[in-house]
């Protein structure tokens, strides 16, 4: 069930991270052409772009951690020893979760206060909310990986 969850929210993360790819690639080149062309170009695409890759870089760190890619700081590892590493995980693994539960308070807080964006008005709050949401995915993620952990310690398996 973990494990099927874990593929399903990949699938996920990976398939808004490339439609939001495609969006910004198709907003450049109209763009260009519409600048090159017909010297109007759209005010508000910029502006657009950048969101959509504040998304993008929130949900390819949870794409990342879904498969333990993320880049790990080893000198624990080094200074206690292989067979100490999974309980260092596990302990390090739950530290993470508990700060990004931690970090949504703050942030949902934020998100309510904002006001609109310049160029397109859309509401603030709802284009940072990928921050909040990449929080979220991360805690599930990690989550995720304190269950195998434990799988780990207790059968030598994940």
């Amino acid at each position: 069930y973990v494990k099927k969850c874990n593929d399903i929210l990949k699938k996920i993360e990976l398939a808004a991270g490339t439609a939001g790819l495609f969006v910004i690639f198709f907003l450049i080149t109209v763009n260009i052409i519409r600048r090159y062309f017909f010297h109007n170009a759209w005010g508000w695409s910029g502006e657009l772009n950048g969101f959509i890759y504040a998304w993008i870089a929130f949900l390819s760190a949870a794409y990342a951690l879904a498969d333990d890619n993320h880049v790990k700081i080893t000198i624990l590892r080094d200074r206690l020893g292989e067979r100490a590493y999974p309980l260092v995980r596990l302990v390090t693994d739950l530290v993470s979760v508990a700060g990004f539960v931690w970090l949504c308070f703050p942030t949902y807080g934020a998100l309510k206060s904002m006001k609109y964006t310049a160029a397109l008005r859309w509401p603030k709050g709802l284009v940072y909310s990928g921050l909040l949401v990449g929080f979220v995915l991360y805690i599930i993620h990690f989550v995720i990986l304190v269950i195998g952990h434990v799988d780990y310690l207790r059968h030598g398996k994940t």
